[in-house]
């Protein structure tokens, strides 16, 4: 799927207090465990939980159709068992505005392999509009809603009574999931019109500014692959090209969340971001959230 949305999704999805992602993931979720599968290829699942009841949990997010979708899941599938060790239960979690075409099933003569096939669209939004969890209140906005200009209205009054660092997360979180439904523009209206958001609104770590880090991220990789794979072959040097644009990207939006907090950055977070892996960065970034200090967010004595 489009990288820009991927990293909000994860985080959105990884709030243990959100109803919705309880019902998507079957249960409640433990841990979410390292995403990271040892094979071949460096193969990325988007997430992978193990629930309360011990099952393992195989979330993957698109936002547009791909072809032979049902046999990269039963890749996953198959390395996910070879880590853990148990049989994962997946799905594929659909958020994108092209009618879905991906099927939950492949069928061959000597295989036969099924997974759960999630339409955010198709599900009833307005329940989780009704959530305390303002993650809830932002993934109903993927989902059916009668009003989405009200949703939003709703969605700013809950993110208005947060503590100001998680204000203004909810809020880039909120501008970028509204561009998966094409809404950024209702949504820049309706937060102008609400004065302690309104100055958040063109902010730095904002999705405008978050999707432009990424984009920049994945152009320098492409890049980066396509003459990597004239030496090496063109294929891995794309996917290794894509992949360093990604952790640059994400590295990037990381580096202006704590400089907006921290201001001047000492120079071993620099070194640190600039060869972290998407996994660190995507830990760093869930730390961000809870600690007061670098040394803590870094795991730095």
């Amino acid at each position: 799927m489009a990288q820009d949305y991927d990293v909000v999704l994860k985080l959105l999805f990884r709030s243990k207090s959100s109803q919705a992602v309880q019902e998507i993931a079957g249960g409640a979720v433990k841990r979410w465990l390292d995403k990271e599968l040892p094979a071949i290829r460096n193969t990325r699942a988007d997430l992978i939980a193990e629930t309360i009841g011990g099952e393992i949990v195989h979330l993957e997010f698109m936002s547009e159709n791909q072809k032979f979708f049902e046999l990269r899941m039963a890749g996953y599938y198959v390395e996910i068992y070879q880590a853990w060790g148990r049989h994962p239960r997946q799905a594929l979690v659909y958020v994108g505005r092209p009618k879905l075409r991906m099927g939950g099933h492949f069928k061959s003569p000597t295989l036969t392999f099924r997974f759960r096939v999630v339409d955010l669209r198709e599900l009833n939004g307005e329940r989780f509009l009704d959530s305390r969890s303002v993650v809830d209140q932002i993934l109903a906005l993927l989902m059916r809603l009668k009003h989405r200009r009200e949703a939003i209205r709703r969605i700013l009054a809950t993110i208005t009574t947060l503590d100001p660092r998680a204000r203004e997360e909810a809020l880039s979180q909120l501008v970028v999931i509204c561009g998966l439904r094409g809404i950024e523009t209702e949504a820049e209206e309706e937060i102008k019109k609400v004065p302690v958001l309104n100055s958040l609104l063109e902010h730095k770590v904002l999705g405008r500014e978050f999707k432009k880090g990424l984009e920049q991220g994945l152009e320098q990789g492409l890049e980066q692959g396509l003459e990597q794979g004239l030496e090496q072959g063109l294929e891995q040097g794309l996917e290794q090209g894509l992949e360093q644009g990604r952790n640059e990207g994400e590295a990037k939006l990381l580096r202006r969340q704590l400089e907006h907090r921290f201001k001047k950055l000492p120079k071993w977070v620099a070194v640190k971001l600039a060869t972290a892996t998407s996994a660190q960065i995507e830990e760093w970034g869930e730390r961000l959230l809870e600690e007061k200090s670098l040394g803590a967010i870094f795991g730095k004595d």
